[in-house]
């Protein structure tokens, strides 16, 4: 089982950037279509962030324990992709079209882009507040070897 954070219900995960830092996020990576499956679980090294386009995903604790679904839009894993590894297991019960945006690209836009940092450290700070441990965006890229402003 997992140290790591929780993360919260996916519907919260909705990082509100501009329009160009939009574009810049979803030219990373690649577009998968996916059969039912299990995308990742709890405990697992965490290697890419997940941008649901369609159908839908369940989150849980544990196999058993339901805590959300995510829908078009939502970000899947990304406070676990910044501190790398999952803290929640996401399945999808049926066809899923998804941005896959593999972890050193992730943190190489973080580090280039003033409003995509900005937009996910504001999101990490109200989450941190809600669980009383700050987490710095800054200092985790950073640790990750990936060069910072």
């Amino acid at each position: 089982m997992s140290t790591a954070w929780p993360e919260p219900p996916v519907a919260v995960q909705r990082v509100f950037l501009s329009h160009p830092s939009q574009l810049a996020m979803l030219s990373l990576g690649t577009t998968e279509i996916r059969q039912h499956g299990v995308l990742f679980t709890d405990g697992e090294r965490a290697r890419s962030l997940f941008i649901l386009l369609r159908g839908e995903i369940r989150l849980s604790a544990t196999a058993a324990h339901f805590v959300s679904d995510a829908s078009p839009g939502d970000c899947i894993g990304l406070l676990s992709v910044i501190k790398g590894t999952y803290a929640m297991r996401a399945e999808n019960t049926s066809i899923v079209v998804l941005r896959v945006i593999p972890r050193a690209a992730l943190l190489q836009v973080i580090t280039a882009n003033e409003d995509v940092r900005s937009s996910i450290q504001r999101y990490i700070d109200a989450f941190g507040q809600r669980v009383g441990e700050p987490l710095e965006l800054a200092r985790i890229v950073q640790s990750h070897g990936v060069a910072g402003r």
